[in-house]
């Protein structure tokens, strides 16, 4: 399995048989064959190179020149100046960067912090991609039970039919209550067809997912093991602790504040220790070799650029700012979906008990209802009027079913687990168990410091209790123990 796709499956091993295709084995699939996600990896990649390059600018650079020329001089008044010669020269360029203005500090900070924001962005879109994959399994399931209920009511119509064909043949049913029954029969027919094309339409939608065709008999209802906070707050406060769009909102301010520190190098002196060390025969007419040493500081400094500098410490600043706002955003953005996913669980929740009674009950009174229009005292109005609420009240009680279990799989989303929680579910995964996540799991792959030890204490300086100015001052005066 190449990179790629061991930062997803973390180590597990797919194994697809005839026999089952579980909610857990599916997601496995649809996050390899995602390209988004794929896309994001590859990110990923570019920003561990983008390290690489940022290490680098603390060693030092040695280039390398050399020239070789043939020289040829004729038709000067003195014929003892004329000359016919060849010439070269080589020279070794050793430049080892001694203060860039902290330039290269913080441009590895930067990209150490691209790299938590890529990596936490692609969990963000594992974790969307995950709940679609999750809807899409549990449509099928959903639309399979209505098919086979669509089934059962067109068995009952037909049995309906026949009864009632008997009693006209016979003349103890009139053509009205024979023609009523016809038409139930036909429309009960046309929805099985119907709920049979919307089953069909609902397996390729999953197979949007898995690429390939999905035998139905193989899908196992999922059974939901995860932990369900006690309440919203708590889901919120977990949420706010864990989910990816928490990560790369923070992590993205951390990207700013180095950014705008990294701007600063402008307003400070450049200082490199330069040796160079050349050979040659330099002089004219003199056939000896000539060697050259040297070693020394430059120090660059500018004075004055027309003010571009000050303009894009400006900017850098403007910038955090807007990484904040952003930040803040995601938090409500989460907040909502969470609202809206618990309140759909905790509506279903109490809903789905009453409607599995209510159903029950109509069924008991479709049942008692044909035993007693065979017995001649009920007519047949009263039968498919029976007949018609405990079929809308069977959909119910399924469609209840399954937004109840999709709302429990919300909730994990909107907190931003879902997909650590399936991969560690049944076995492996217990409430009382701690796990710091699929993120840590993608950590360890990577050999890559995590992102706490990464984040200083002026991320956490930056908020909206102090005024932009005073934020800005202390970043202008940074704590070099700490930055070290």
């Amino acid at each position: 399995m190449n990179f790629r796709l061991s930062l997803f499956v973390i180590g597990f091993i797919f194994t697809c048989s005839a026999q089952a295709f579980t909610l857990k084995e599916g997601l496995k699939i649809a996050l390899e064959n995602d390209k988004d996600i794929q896309t994001k990896n590859n990110s990923i990649e570019i920003v561990l190179d983008e390290i690489r390059s940022a290490e680098g600018l603390n060693y030092p650079v040695v280039d390398f020149m050399g020239n070789v020329q043939k020289e040829r001089l004729t038709g000067s008044r003195i014929s003892a100046n004329d000359y016919d010669r060849k010439a070269y020269d080589w020279e070794f360029i050793l430049r080892q960067p001694l203060y860039d203005g902290r330039d290269a500090h913080y441009e590895e900070k930067l990209q150490r912090a691209r790299y938590e924001s890529a990596k936490y962005y692609m969990l963000e879109s594992a974790n969307a991609i995950a709940l679609q994959y999750i809807e899409a399994y549990l449509n099928v399931l959903r639309e399979k039970s209505l098919m086979e209920f669509s089934q059962e009511s067109l068995s009952i119509n037909q049995e309906i039919f026949a009864k009632n064909k008997v009693k006209f043949d016979k003349g103890f049913a009139t053509r009205l209550e024979f023609e009523r029954s016809q038409a139930k029969l036909n429309e009960s027919i046309a929805n099985h067809a119907s709920q049979t094309m919307n089953y069909e339409e609902s397996l390729i939608t999953l197979r949007n997912f898995v690429q390939f065709d999905v035998d139905s008999a193989t899908l196992k209802s999922p059974y939901f093991s995860m932990p369900i906070p006690r309440s919203l707050e708590e889901a919120k406060k977990e949420a706010f602790e864990v989910h990816p769009s928490v990560k790369v909102s923070d992590n993205n301010i951390h990207v700013a504040i180095n950014e705008y520190k990294r701007e600063q190098k402008r307003f400070h002196p450049h200082l490199d220790l330069v040796a160079r060390y050349g050979r040659g025969d330099e002089i004219p007419g003199l056939e000896q070799q000539t060697n050259e040493y040297s070693v020394g500081l430059e120090v660059r400094y500018n004075l004055y650029n027309g003010g571009k500098d000050m303009a894009a410490s400006q900017k850098a600043q403007k910038y955090i700012e807007e990484k904040r706002i952003l930040s803040e955003r995601s938090r409500q953005q989460i907040e909502n979906r969470l609202r809206l996913a618990w309140n759909a669980f905790t509506l279903n929740d109490q809903k789905y008990p009453q409607m599995r009674t209510y159903t029950d009950s109509k069924k008991a009174v479709l049942e008692t209802t044909m035993v007693e229009y065979d017995l001649g005292t009920a007519d047949l109005n009263l039968l498919l009027t029976t007949q018609d609420e405990y079929i809308i009240s069977k959909k119910a009680m399924i469609a209840t079913q399954r937004d109840l279990l999709l709302a429990k799989y919300r909730i994990r989303e909107a907190i931003g687990d879902v997909v650590e929680r399936l991969m560690l579910s049944d076995d492996v995964l217990h409430e009382t168990q701690h796990t710091r996540g699929l993120a840590d799991f993608v950590e360890k792959s990577l050999h890559v410091k995590h992102s706490e030890a990464l984040l200083e204490p002026e991320l956490l300086k930056w908020n909206k209790t102090e005024s932009k100015e005073k934020q800005v001052a202390s970043l202008d005066q940074p704590d070099t123990k700490k930055l070290n």
